[in-house]
């Protein structure tokens, strides 16, 4: 079997792709979710909700943010099937 690595066009590709999938499963709150998401990602390890929304990428207020998980529901099942489905999260994966 050859492995065959993607160019950095091709992940990045990749990346907008998956994340526009996550995007669309969602409904309520979708853009707090995301915004939420990336903060807890390109943020160092925070201890609450409130040292996180002081991260530099986060535009909206704190509050909204708790808004966002109390009445965001996000639909479970189109969400672990992105998340366990190889093609969405590496379409063109390694060959």
């Amino acid at each position: 079997m050859r492995i065959q690595q993607l160019s950095s066009d091709e992940n990045m590709n990749t990346l907008i792709h998956f994340r526009q999938a996550v995007y669309d499963a969602l409904d309520l709150a979708r853009d707090a979710f995301f915004e939420l998401g990336d903060a807890v990602m390109l943020s160092p390890p925070e201890r609450s909700l409130p040292e996180l929304t002081l991260s530099p990428i986060i535009l909206r207020k704190w509050s909204s943010f708790y808004e966002t998980i109390e009445d965001g529901r996000p639909p479970r099942i189109p969400l672990l099937r992105l998340l366990s489905t190889p093609d969405h999260i590496v379409p063109n994966g390694f060959k």
